[in-house]
């Protein structure tokens, strides 16, 4: 009984399949324009989930460099902040929708996930 009361009460907001994408991602703050260092956790065509020290403003402007690590190839992404909550001592998680839609998620996780065999 309590997993069909949890099932009617959950509502899937997302609107892409997610692929996990454990990656550092570079943030550049479009307020500041200092970089951060980010870990990311998963990745849709139109999205990504990071984590880091920094919180983004929900609204702004970032953009990302996801350096891939099978051939050193540097993927620049305009992105905006949709959220950003406190994740655990000191880290935040950030939600953030890629504004280029050009991005191919499949295969960036699948590379990535070659290049950590």
């Amino acid at each position: 009984m309590e997993n069909k009361i949890e099932n009617i009460l959950f509502k899937e907001r997302r609107r892409f399949p997610r692929f996990p994408f454990r990656i550092t991602v570079f943030c550049t703050d479009s307020f500041s324009h200092k970089v951060h260092e980010a870990k990311a956790y998963d990745i849709s065509s139109h999205g990504i989930r990071i984590v880091s020290d920094a919180y983004f403003v929900p609204g702004s402007r970032v953009e990302l460099c996801i350096h891939m690590p099978d051939n050193g190839e540097q993927v620049r992404l305009g992105a905006e902040v949709v959220w950003s909550k406190i994740a655990e001592d000191n880290l935040f998680m950030t939600g953030i929708s890629i504004l280029n839609d050009t991005l191919k998620a499949a295969d960036l996780a699948l590379r990535s996930i070659q290049a950590n065999l």
